[in-house]
């Protein structure tokens, strides 16, 4: 299965928790949680990390209910989607939504 539809199988069975740190984060970016779940049912993996330091994660690319795009970093937390940041893509860190600006 893909990661992606792996990822909309948890949030429709409500198998999915926000870490403290994602729900700070979509209040200092003005998102709402409908916006979460608006990008995570649109979103297309854009980044896969494997070897992440604290473990196996990836980068979700959606789009808020506002059409804002919206950036969801995500794990597995054995069968629960765990959505460990979220914010919106913005230069100089990114030219696109899907393109990392080059001063990183």
């Amino acid at each position: 299965m893909k990661a992606e539809d792996w990822i909309r199988q948890k949030l429709e069975q409500g198998h999915y928790f926000l870490t403290l740190h994602a729900q700070a984060e979509l209040i200092e970016d003005n998102f709402s949680h409908e916006d979460l779940v608006a990008g995570l049912r649109t979103g297309k993996l854009i980044e896969d990390y494997p070897e992440a330091r604290r473990g196996a994660c990836c980068l979700i690319n959606g789009v808020a209910m506002d059409r804002r795009p919206i950036h969801i970093v995500c794990t597995r937390g054995g069968d629960t989607l765990v959505v460990i940041t979220v914010y919106e893509p913005t230069p100089p860190k990114w030219t696109s939504p899907e393109e990392r600006g080059r001063h990183q």
